[in-house]
């Protein structure tokens, strides 16, 4: 259930991004086996690219192993909070 909620926020993140005409978009994720062994998010990302007008391009970066503090790491923990406290997430 909450895969099924971070591939609709994603979808929902480009969109925005295409519709805003941005060419070229980068995911970053850490070194988490379930965000990176995740087929369907992969999927997701090929079936929008093929339905998208700007974006040409979606690139994944990962984050080094052993990296325990991250400046995004506080934006997704502020974000997570936000989004359960208003119950979105």
């Amino acid at each position: 259930m909450q895969r099924c909620k971070l591939h609709r926020n994603v979808i929902k993140m480009l969109n925005n991004l295409d519709q805003s005409g941005v060419e070229h978009a980068i995911l970053y994720s850490d070194k988490c086996e379930s965000q990176n062994q995740d087929s369907i998010l992969r999927a997701v990302i090929i079936s929008f690219l093929c339905n998208t007008m700007s974006i040409t391009a979606v690139e994944k970066k990962f984050f080094e192993s052993g990296q325990s503090q991250m400046e995004c790491d506080s934006i997704y923990s502020a974000m997570g909070i936000l989004q359960y406290v208003i119950g979105k997430w």
